[in-house]
């Protein structure tokens, strides 16, 4: 067979933690082929056109449920990058790591979030992101300053070992933050749900104070905001760029390949010590001949292609995380003055400075906070405007995105965020608009899609595959803030295990995930 057509590893998919695994195994050296049936980059993180979304909504996966949308006066489809995983990027952490050793974050581009506020008492407040924020709030008295600040430099330190959390590493967080600070329950509502970004009222002290310190930490590295937001579609974006980087070191990959069949290779290694018993033979119906392959890296979208599978279903089980999701388009740009207590000026911006508007934020509504809600944890509102690149000049995109338990029974994502909805809409101001006492219409709604996503981890329990050359790509968590370190932790988990079911020596050391880089590499166009 022609040596164009075998490889080390066929990687199926082009997720985030797809791509990230390929580019690394294509940096250590191997041969790589990276196949997609989409037409499109990064399968369930994609960013997609208006009409592409449409069309996604009604051949999604049976992961996704409840799906519904509706185009509504929008632009050209093109001029839509919508992503269907919205995510905040922390400024410290593996994703970051990565997009830097790779070399990838010379193709991606990102925007500091500028705003993030909480929904308490029936209206927006800023969240405070320093010690100046903090002790410039009208809403904190002295004394929950002072409280609020001791607890922050208890978040901000090592903790696992502090007398506050023996024996509270399970509680609540917000019970935590109750019972170990005495804090208010506005205070508590904004540290859990608006800091630590919780998802339920349930999730834990330990993770909940880990999660913390890293957002934390995060603040300052690139400015005042502890978050990046990548431009473009976000982590479907960052997808292609991985891609990219894959076939700078000499990988390939191909798009809107059908896959034709997947089988064991009837030919033996000369060499009984030699790694490739196991390995495949794959027929594409875009390729003019078979490929061969020594190891398969699958997302769990591709395993029904795989032989000698079994991929059990745990749907119903209590470890499936359910995520409703709603993209919003409005016809407006968002001034950076709205959300902001009842719509006061923004103090970071000043009276002779042009008006400012909103590319990068995000709401948060607590659990219970907004009386028509119903949505049993946490509703975040990510706001992306023209500046990121994602939609038409004078025109916003909404992504909504609440995690659900396994015991909500919810039909239509629709139906839950419709509140919600109407209360962002309600607090907007328009971009040059600042009279919105005298004009009370709200933004017109010119593109609107809404579903579900209950994501099953792998059975631990079962054999869930019979064949040695494979490695499975675990779901990635829905967490806006976590998704793409997920991504970038999984992809080297996958790069280890890769290597080693490959025979690729380590005893000596381990390779690194990422090589140092050629500064005059040829993926540098200056």
């Amino acid at each position: 067979m022609d040596t164009g057509s075998a490889f080390d590893v066929v990687v199926l998919g082009t997720g985030l933690t797809e791509s990230i695994s390929a580019a690394a195994l294509a940096k250590a050296g191997l041969s790589v082929l990276q196949v997609d049936t989409n037409s499109y980059y990064g399968s369930n993180e994609a960013c997609l056109t208006t009409k592409e979304l449409l069309s996604w909504l009604e051949t999604s996966s049976s992961e996704f449920v409840g799906c519904s949308g509706q185009e509504l006066g929008a632009s050209s489809s093109r001029s839509y990058a919508l992503s269907l995983a919205p995510s905040i990027i922390p400024a410290t952490g593996p994703l970051i790591s990565s997009l830097i050793g790779s070399g990838v974050s010379r193709y991606g581009e990102f925007k500091l979030m500028q705003k993030l506020s909480v929904f308490l008492d029936g209206k927006f407040r800023k969240v405070p992101g320093n010690k100046e924020d903090i002790f410039k709030s009208k809403d904190l008295s002295l004394i929950d300053k002072r409280k609020l600040m001791r607890f922050l430099t208890f978040a901000m330190g090592d903790f696992e070992n502090a007398e506050e959390l023996k024996g509270q590493e399970s509680t609540p967080f917000v019970q935590f933050l109750k019972n170990a600070f005495l804090l208010t329950d506005a205070l508590i509502k904004t540290i859990a749900y608006a800091l630590a970004l919780n998802t339920l009222a349930t999730d834990q002290t330990l993770d909940s104070l880990k999660r913390l310190r890293t957002f934390l930490r995060s603040s300052g590295k690139y400015g005042p905001s502890p978050f990046l937001v990548g431009l473009f579609g976000g982590l479907g974006e960052l997808s292609q760029g991985f891609c990219r980087s894959c076939a700078v070191s000499g990988g390939t990959y191909m798009l809107n390949q059908g896959i034709e069949s997947i089988a064991p290779s009837s030919s033996q290694p000369s060499n009984p010590s030699e790694n490739a018993r196991n390995s495949f033979r794959l027929t594409l119906s875009g390729a003019p001949e078979t490929m061969a392959c020594k190891l398969i890296v699958s997302s769990r979208d591709f395993s029904r292609y795989l032989p000698n599978t079994d991929v059990e279903s745990t749907q119903g089980s209590s470890e499936q995380e359910i995520t409703a999701y709603g993209i919003v388009v409005l016809k407006t740009s968002i001034s950076l003055n709205s959300f902001s207590d009842d719509g006061t000026p923004d103090e970071e911006s000043s009276s002779d400075e042009p008006e400012k508007i909103i590319d990068a934020g995000m709401l948060v509504f607590p659990p219970g906070e907004l009386v028509a809600g119903n949505a049993p944890g946490a509703v975040n509102v990510l706001i992306n405007g023209e500046g990121v690149s994602s939609c038409p000049r004078g025109e916003t995109v909404l992504y909504f995105t609440s995690r659900l338990p396994p015991e909500f029974a919810l039909d239509f994502a629709e139906h839950l965020f419709a509140s919600y909805l109407d209360a962002t809409l309600s607090a907007i101001i328009p971009w040059q608009n600042p009279n919105k006492a005298e004009d009370p219409t709200l933004p017109d709604v010119i593109f609107k899609a809404f579903y579900t996503r209950r994501a099953s981890p792998y059975p631990s329990t079962t054999d869930r595959l019979h064949d040695e050359n494979v490695v499975l790509c675990e779901p990635l968590t829905s967490h806006i803030a976590l998704n793409g370190d997920d991504a970038a932790k999984k992809a080297e988990m996958v790069f280890r295990t890769a290597l080693k079911k490959l025979g690729v020596d380590e005893s000596d050391g381990r390779l690194p995930f990422w090589p140092p880089l050629d500064i005059d590499g040829d993926d540098d166009d200056d």
